[in-house]
């Protein structure tokens, strides 16, 4: 369980990632 959950954190905190990352440039 606690690992569904990271991966899940993880790759939702990716998008948001490459979505500031777009944004900013």
């Amino acid at each position: 369980m606690a690992g569904r959950y990271f991966d899940d954190w993880n790759i939702g905190d990716r998008i948001e990632h490459e979505i500031r990352r777009t944004v900013t440039e």
